[in-house]
């Protein structure tokens, strides 16, 4: 039996997919099964993993005949693992070489369920990065007191990538994904709540990709923002049908509310993007429909989920329900200045490595006079 199994849901990622797998099969702790599943990819994915599968024996290739989107690719990953522990990555992300010897260590050293870390935040190219840690430093937690800071928003571990979980703790609970919107965040709860010991180290060793549109990831949101609507809703009624959860963890109707408060806001946010084709008045149609939606009502009437919302979300909120024009007017100027910044911040960054390659082109093979020394001196 491996040690780790690492599930790698892939969909059309040729672009991204190598720099991904050689970061996994290059790591230092070895004992690693490798499941990639391949949801029905249009591009060339399927031709790399075949490579990628030849020459590592750690390597299985499953491949989908149907796309299933990604919490069924995982689903899938996750009935073929026979490793002690589970763990995902996202095929455009990738590695530090040395991550699962260190998140493996810390799970045996501490026997315990779950071992989570941060990750840093890679915006075009590399250019720019963003790290976020969990934790400060090194914490071990129980089940209940870990739940109680991740519910309160004070340790911020929503994606499965953060981490790596036992497997016999998720077989044994019947966890799965969900096809349903913040599947992550579900997933993560059920996992959590029912936990022993949960380790969270301050450790970055996971790298996001953070791309504009991410085949992955669903790619922008105001294509399908309806969609994403149905599937919140969807996500809400298997949480309140979760009769394990409701018991375990207290007000229990707060949670669902302000998850609810805070995707609603990350659809709108998704919605009026530059990217998006749709007209002003279209925008407007749409934000009308979402505020009216009876589970975005039913949580905004909740004080406690308003009260727990970060400040960004509840003025969002508060100024979408006086005045919808206004909300997607700024959050078209914000999408703009946002992608406005990272091409100006990117093109200072490539000016600065093209400037040094080439200072460094032109010393090559030249000595380099030591400071404080002169012609004469020579």
């Amino acid at each position: 039996m491996p040690a780790i199994s690492i599930i790698i849901p892939v969909y059309n990622a040729e672009k991204y997919l190598r720099k991904c797998l050689d970061s996994v099969i290059n790591q230092t702790f070895a004992d690693l099964e490798i499941i990639c599943v391949n949801d029905c990819s249009q591009d060339g994915s399927l031709k790399i993993l075949r490579e990628y599968e030849a020459k590592d024996l750690r390597i299985t290739v499953i491949d989908c005949k149907q796309n299933n989107r990604q919490a069924v690719a995982r689903n899938i990953g996750m009935k073929a693992a026979s490793g002690k522990y589970l763990a995902f990555v996202d095929n455009d992300d990738w590695l530090d070489l040395d991550r699962f010897e260190k998140l493996y260590g810390k799970a045996e050293a501490e026997d315990a369920d779950i071992v989570l870390a941060g990750y840093v935040c890679e915006y075009e190219d590399g250019c720019v990065q963003y790290v976020n840690r969990l934790v400060p430093k090194n914490c071990v937690l129980d089940g209940q007191s870990f739940i109680h800071e991740f519910v309160a928003a004070r340790i911020v571990a929503n994606s499965p990538w953060h981490g790596m979980y036992r497997r016999s703790l998720i077989e044994r609970a019947g966890i799965h994904f969900l096809s349903v919107r913040a599947e992550d965040y579900v997933f993560n709860l059920e996992a959590y709540v029912r936990a022993g010991k949960v380790c969270v180290l301050s450790d970055c060793s996971y790298h996001f990709r953070a791309l504009d549109v991410s085949d992955s990831r669903g790619g922008i949101y105001d294509a399908k923002s309806l969609y994403n609507v149905a599937g919140l809703e969807r996500c809400i009624d298997a949480l309140r049908g979760n009769a394990f959860l409701h018991e375990a963890i207290d007000d229990f109707t707060t949670v669902i509310d302000k998850l609810a408060l805070v995707e609603f806001c990350a659809i709108i946010i998704g919605a009026c993007s530059v990217p998006s084709n749709r007209s002003l008045s279209e925008r407007c149609s749409l934000l009308r429909q979402i505020i009216r939606n009876g589970y975005f009502i039913e949580a905004y009437r909740n004080s406690q989920a308003l009260r727990a919302l970060r400040r960004k979300h509840l003025l969002l909120i508060k100024i979408l329900l006086q005045n919808i024009p206004v909300v997607v007017c700024a959050l078209l100027l914000r999408s703009w200045l946002k992608h406005l910044f990272f091409t100006v911040k990117n093109q200072v960054y490539r000016w600065r490595r093209e400037s040094a390659e080439s200072f460094f082109s032109k010393t090559a093979g030249k000595r380099v006079k030591a400071p404080g020394t002169n012609a004469e001196d020579e």
